[in-house]
C-alpha cells in the first residue's frame, strides 16, 4: 500500500495522505491520535478476518476495540461520516472481452443477485488496469459512499442520494444497496428490479444494449447484433471505441449515432462501460487490501503481565497476538526443539545480552530470562522484560524469513515467505532502560535496511529511539557513502487539531537530523 488518509476517526478530523515508507514513526504529544492511526490497520484486520454485517468490526476480541462507530465518529464532524482512503496502485487484469461478453450472454441468464458468482470477465486476461485507490465514506455506520479510481477513471456509487457519477458528471439516480459479504471490506452492489435484487452491473449492461438498439434498424439480426457487441469492449481510450462503431461493417443506423453531432450518445456508452468495470473490479479490490492487511502485526502499547505459571495448550500458532498472551505457548514449543531454541536464545544474547526459554513441571509451563549469569521466573523481574518480550520474538520471527533457512518446524509463522508484512507496534520503549531502547533501534534499523518485505508503523514518545536511528544514519554514510538509507525512514509529527497542519511529514538527512522536529516534544 502506498498511503492512506483518515478523515473523522476519533480526534483525527483529516490526516491527509500519509506516505507508508519502510519504517515509519509517529511522534507526537498525547492525546493528538496516533494511536487512532496506529489502530486503523489492526482495524481493518480484523474486519476482514471475523463475520460481520456491519461496514467495520469495530471490536474483536484478539484484535482492538473502538468500541462503536458512535464512540469512534469525530464529535465535531459526527455528520460528515468516517471517510478513509487506501491507495495501492497496483496492475489488475481483466479479459479484453468482459464488456462483449456480458453483452452477449444478458439474455440468457436471470441476473437476481448472488454475491457468490462472478464468473464474467476473469478468464483469458488480456487488459492490465491501474488499480489506484478506493474511498470509503461510513456515516451511521452504514456505507455512504464508495468512490473507486482506475486507469486515471473515478468512479462514485452515492449510496446515500442514490447517485452514480463518472468523474464530476452524475450520470443516473437509482437507490443503491450495499451487500456485505462476511469477509471482504467492499461490498458489493444492487439494484432492485421488479421487487428483487440485481447485480448493479446488470443495469448498465441493459442501458448499453437500449442506447445500441434505440431507433435502429429493427430487422437487424441476433448474429450482427452480436458481431456489433464484440466490438463494444473497455479501452483506456475513448476514440478506440468510436473507431469501432463508425467503421463501415457496422450497419448504418447504429454507425450514425456515433458518427452525428450528439457526442451524448459516445459519453454515455463510455460511462456505462466504465461503471460496469468498476463493479467487476471490487472483487479483486478487495483481494488486494486483504492481502495487505492480513499480513499486519499489532503489538498493543500494554502487554500481557508476567505469570509464575502457565497452562500450554500446545495449539499451534502463526504470530505474536497484540497482547502477548500466546508468547509462552511458542515458547514452550521450542522447549522441545534444541536448534531452534538455542537460535532463539543466540540472537537474544547477541542483541540484548539476554536469553528467555520456557520450563515445564507438572504441566504447568514457566517463563524465565537470564539476568547476571542466572535465569529467574519473568514474574519475578522488573516490567520491562515481560513488556518487551512479545516483542523481541516478533522481531525475531521476521528477521528469521528473510533467511535462508528451511522451515524449522511446522508452525506458519516461520514459514519463508515474499508477501509484504507490516508491523505495527505502539510504543516500544516502554518499561525499557535507555540502552534497550537504543539496542531496540540498531535493531530495527538492520531489519529496515536489509529487509525488502517488512514495513514498519511504529508509535512511540522516545527520543533515544529517534535519536539513535539518526545516529545510525550517520554512521552509515561514514562507513559507505553509496548508501542512503535515510529513504527508508519517515517520521510523521501529529498536532492538535487546533494546529494549521495536523500531521507534518518530515525526514532524517544524510546526517541524521531530523528536518522538523516538533516543538514541545521534549
Amino acid at each position: 500500500m502506498k498511503s492512506i488518509r483518515i478523515k473523522n476517526l476519533r480526534s483525527i478530523e483529516d490526516s491527509q495522505d500519509i506516505q507508508i515508507n519502510k519504517c515509519n514513526f509517529f511522534i507526537g504529544a498525547n492525546g493528538t491520535g496516533k494511536s487512532s492511526i496506529l489502530r486503523f490497520f489492526p482495524l481493518i484486520k480484523q474486519t476482514i478476518l471475523q463475520k460481520s454485517s456491519s461496514p467495520i468490526l469495530w471490536y474483536a476480541k484478539d484484535g482492538v476495540d473502538f468500541g462503536s462507530y458512535d464512540e469512534s465518529i469525530n464529535k465535531k464532524n459526527r455528520d460528515e461520516g468516517l471517510t478513509f482512503t487506501l491507495e495501492f496502485n497496483q496492475k489488475i487484469e481483466i479479459s479484453s472481452k468482459l464488456i462483449s461478453d456480458l453483452l452477449k450472454d444478458y439474455p440468457k441468464y436471470n441476473h437476481y443477485f448472488n454475491n457468490n458468482i462472478d464468473f464474467f470477465g476473469w478468464f483469458g486476461k488480456e487488459i492490465e488496469i491501474d488499480f489506484e485507490r478506493v474511498e470509503v465514506t461510513i456515516l451511521k455506520n452504514e456505507f455512504s459512499k464508495l468512490k473507486f479510481f482506475f486507469d486515471s477513471r473515478k468512479i462514485e456509487f452515492d449510496i446515500l442520494n442514490g447517485k452514480v457519477i463518472h468523474g464530476e458528471k452524475c450520470v443516473d439516480n437509482i437507490d443503491i444497496i450495499p451487500v456485505k459479504s462476511e469477509y471482504p471490506l467492499l461490498p458489493s452492489l444492487a439494484v432492485k428490479n421488479e421487487g428483487k435484487k440485481i447485480s448493479i452491473e446488470y443495469r448498465y449492461i441493459d442501458k448499453i444494449i437500449k442506447l445500441l438498439q434505440e431507433n435502429t434498424n429493427k430487422r437487424i439480426g441476433l448474429n450482427t447484433w452480436e458481431k456489433i457487441f464484440d466490438r463494444i469492449n473497455y479501452s483506456q481510450d475513448k476514440n478506440f471505441l468510436f473507431q469501432k462503431l463508425s467503421a463501415s461493417e457496422v450497419p448504418k443506423t447504429i454507425r450514425d449515432k456515433f458518427l452525428s453531432n450528439e457526442a451524448s450518445n459516445l459519453d454515455n456508452l463510455y460511462n456505462y462501460i466504465d461503471i460496469v468495470v468498476s463493479v467487476k473490479l471490487i472483487r479483486n479490490m478487495n483481494r488486494i487490501i486483504s492481502d495487505y492487511f492480513k499480513d499486519t502485526i499489532y503489538i498493543a502499547p500494554i502487554r500481557a503481565t508476567a505469570e509464575r505459571y502457565y497452562r500450554v495448550q500446545g495449539l499451534s500458532v502463526e504470530e505474536v497476538d497484540p497482547m502477548g498472551t500466546n508468547v509462552p505457548m511458542i515458547l514452550d514449543y521450542m522447549n522441545s526443539n534444541f536448534e531452534l531454541e538455542q537460535k532463539w536464545q543466540d540472537w537474544t544474547m547477541e542483541h540484548f545480552k539476554t536469553k528467555y526459554r520456557a520450563t515445564t513441571q507438572g504441566g504447568n509451563t514457566s517463563i524465565e530470562v537470564l539476568i547476571d549469569n542466572e535465569f529467574y521466573n519473568l514474574a519475578d523481574t522488573g516490567f520491562g522484560y515481560s513488556q518487551f518480550l512479545p516483542i523481541l520474538l516478533m522481531l525475531w520471527q521476521e528477521e528469521r524469513k528473510n533467511e535462508n533457512f528451511g522451515n524449522d518446524f511446522s508452525f506458519g509463522f516461520m514459514e519463508k515467505k515474499t508477501s509484504q508484512k507490516v508491523i505495527i507496534i505502539e510504543q516500544p520503549e516502554l518499561h525499557l532502560h535507555p540502552k534497550m531502547q537504543a539496542q531496540f533501534a540498531d535493531l530495527l534499523f538492520n531489519l529496515v535496511v536489509e529487509a525488502d518485505n517488512i514495513n514498519f508503523i511504529i508509535e512511540t514518545h522516545s527520543v533515544t529511539i529517534i535519536n539513535r536511528i539518526g545516529e545510525l544514519i550517520e554512521r552509515s554514510h561514514y562507513e559507505n557513502p553509496d548508501l542512503i538509507p535515510e529513504d527508508n525512514f519517515n517520521l510523521f509529527l501529529v498536532n492538535s487539531n487546533e494546529s494549521k497542519e495536523k500531521i507534518v511529514q518530515t525526514r532524517y538527512d544524510k546526517n541524521g537530523i531530523i528536518a522538523k522536529w516538533p516543538i514541545g516534544f521534549l
